[in-house]
């Protein structure tokens, strides 16, 4: 689920993710707006009114009912922790996807990642 709010133009924008995990810890992922940087919180510390993301990002629905694998916290050359890239997998490792949690201009862009095929 996200926290979604609209822009001067009327479009939304995601400003906090809670990622929902089967052992019932939630975390979110939100955007400290005064810095444009990515920052964990717990989701219950969240008022937020929720939106589904598979409603504003289709691709995540690749997601559902696979286990995080691989967690990179990424930061750019300034040093500001702005990018979050996560790979998901069944378990036999045969189903993946690898998608970044990105954030610009206060909001959360969410993108899928390709993996090369192996040779």
């Amino acid at each position: 689920m996200c926290n979604q709010h609209s822009d001067s133009t009327g479009h939304g924008k995601i400003s906090a993710i809670v990622f929902q995990f089967a052992a019932g810890n939630d975390l979110a992922l939100k955007v400290d707006t005064e810095t444009d940087e990515l920052v964990w919180d717990e989701a219950a510390a969240l008022a937020v009114t929720s939106v589904d993301l598979i409603t504003l990002c289709p691709l995540v629905a690749k997601a559902y009912g696979l286990s995080l694998t691989w967690c990179w916290e990424m930061k750019n050359h300034q040093g500001y922790f702005d990018a979050v890239q996560l790979e998901l997998t069944d378990m036999t490792l045969a189903n993946a996807v690898i998608l970044q949690f990105k954030v610009a201009a206060s909001s959360i862009g969410i993108f899928e990642v390709s993996s090369p095929r192996p040779q």
